[in-house]
């Protein structure tokens, strides 16, 4: 059976059961394939009205004019070396991120969803990158300023030359093939069946409820934990917020890694019988309490580590959560 669909000003025909089927399987991540970019049923609204607010506010670098900016910058009065400088600096700076953003939402965010009106969404954020790359060359160009000279800081300023290598290596390390099907558990640990790959908990909000937060301790850790912040809810019965997250250390006590140390019930799941940690913090291993990214485990931080980098070690999102709302 057809049925009409109206969104927004248009007006589509869908075969019932068809698009039935097709809204079911939508996910953010490991949803149906979307090769064929069939955006048709939409499930992801508000990701569909992002893209046509986005289209909307196309901008281009020669729509600002730049006259009085190019007399400042050759009046000695105005500017002095030093502001040159920073100026430079920073359109050198913005160069190489405008492009690592770029190439990040592109291979390896967009390529991980499966969502076609999200896939709109981040083309569309990735053409706006090129539009800020676009910029950054019609104000070099307009100012007479060497791009070189923009670009020796990736040689000569120690902490950007370190956070270059750092963000370009973990983009490449986030390019590599993901299989998000796999659960976080590895099947193989004496004790892997202590987990579900997954909880389902039901949560009663308000009727103004519009943001979720939450945080759980991770396990084989002295003090990590995950969780999300002001995650918006979906507004609409069956619609789906998806988001991976992070690992973060609560820099309550340092990362002894030891199993006396971390939280339980890390030793049983790997089938080691010792003496299990209290889960409470040690005022010997005391930290300044400042919240930060977790390194993952080490394996080698002194002679009384317990764990491995091969048995336990992580790196990237320690979880998915996924919301959805369903009255």
């Amino acid at each position: 059976m057809q049925e009409t669909y109206t969104i927004g000003p248009r007006t589509f025909v869908l075969d019932r059961a068809k698009a039935e089927a097709a809204l079911a399987a939508k996910r953010v991540v490991g949803g149906r394939p979307t090769m064929t970019f069939n955006l048709l049923p939409l499930r992801y609204v508000w990701a569909y009205e992002l893209y046509r607010t986005m289209k909307a506010n196309h901008w281009e670098p020669e729509d600002v004019p730049m006259q009085r900016d190019i007399g400042q910058w050759r009046d000695d009065s105005a500017l002095s070396e030093i502001d040159r400088w920073i100026v430079r600096m920073g359109i050198g700076y913005f160069s190489a991120a405008e492009g690592i953003v770029g190439d990040n939402i592109l291979h390896v965010v967009r390529e991980l969803v499966t969502a076609s009106e999200l896939k709109l969404v981040l083309g569309r954020h990735a053409h706006e990158e090129n539009i800020h790359a676009d910029s950054l060359l019609y104000m070099i160009s307009s100012l007479g300023i060497d791009p070189h000279e923009c670009e020796a800081m990736f040689d000569d300023i120690p902490t950007i030359v370190a956070k270059n290598a750092f963000v370009t290596g973990v983009s490449r390390e986030l390019r590599r093939d993901l299989d998000m099907t796999l659960p976080e558990m590895p099947s193989g640990l004496p004790s892997s069946g202590m987990f579900d790959d997954s909880v389902t908990l039901t949560v009663t909000a308000g009727t103004g409820a519009k943001f979720l937060s939450f945080a759980s301790m991770l396990i084989c850790t002295n003090d990590g934990f995950t969780g999300v912040d002001s995650l918006r809810l979906p507004k609409d019965i069956g619609e789906q917020v998806a988001v991976k997250t992070n690992g973060y250390d609560a820099g309550t006590e340092r990362n002894t890694e030891n199993y006396a140390d971390i939280v339980q019930p890390c030793q049983d799941l790997h089938g080691v019988d010792v003496e299990p940690g209290t889960g409470m913090s040690n005022p010997a291993l005391a930290e300044g309490g400042v919240i930060h990214h977790h390194a993952g485990i080490q394996g080698d931080v002194d002679d009384l580590t317990d764990l491995t980098r091969e048995t336990h070690g992580w790196s990237g999102p320690v979880a998915e959560v996924t919301v959805e709302r369903v009255s």
